[in-house]
């Protein structure tokens, strides 16, 4: 499940809850520009973090903690 706050109809925040999400980060995440907040602790996310996430210029927080991915 997905929680998505949608201000002026620009998302600021993304949420998933925990244990429900299984495989990669998806690199569409990186097509959010306006994304501020990115939290995806807490699920079974596997693989590396994806180089996409590089292009949110207004990122302040991403938490991906207790997943099973891997890289540096």
């Amino acid at each position: 499940m997905c929680v998505v706050i949608d201000v002026l109809h620009i998302t600021v925040a993304l949420r998933y809850i925990v244990d429900m999400n299984t495989g990669t980060i998806p690199t569409s995440y990186g097509e959010l520009s306006a994304l501020q907040k990115l939290l995806l602790d807490g699920n079974n996310f596997d693989g590396t973090v994806p180089s996409e996430l590089g292009n949110l210029a207004l990122l302040t927080f991403l938490s991906i903690s207790s997943n099973s991915l891997s890289g540096q």
